[in-house]
């Protein structure tokens, strides 16, 4: 059975070896795999804080901000990620 899960991510860096946080969401069937599309990642390759599934009400939650969002497909989003917002 696969899952959602929200992993903290290390993206790039902002001068003085700063790295700036940003969260992610993840559909896969345990934490190794999300950690091995994390690797995936531009600009992330594998920097991660943390990973942790969400509970199921979060994910109907997360799927209908996908769809309302209209940004990318939730077929697009369980296939590879979902950022909520990107600066």
């Amino acid at each position: 059975m696969r899952y959602w899960y929200r992993a903290v991510l290390l993206r790039g860096h902002e001068g003085a070896r700063k790295q700036k946080e940003l969260t992610a969401y993840l559909f896969a069937e345990n934490p190794v795999e999300v950690r091995d599309r994390i690797i995936e990642m531009p600009a992330v390759r594998g920097r991660y804080k943390s990973i942790r599934r969400i509970s199921d009400d979060q994910a109907m939650r997360l799927e209908k901000r996908i769809v309302d969002e209209g940004r990318i497909t939730l077929e697009k989003a369980r296939e590879t990620w979902y950022y909520p917002d990107i600066n």
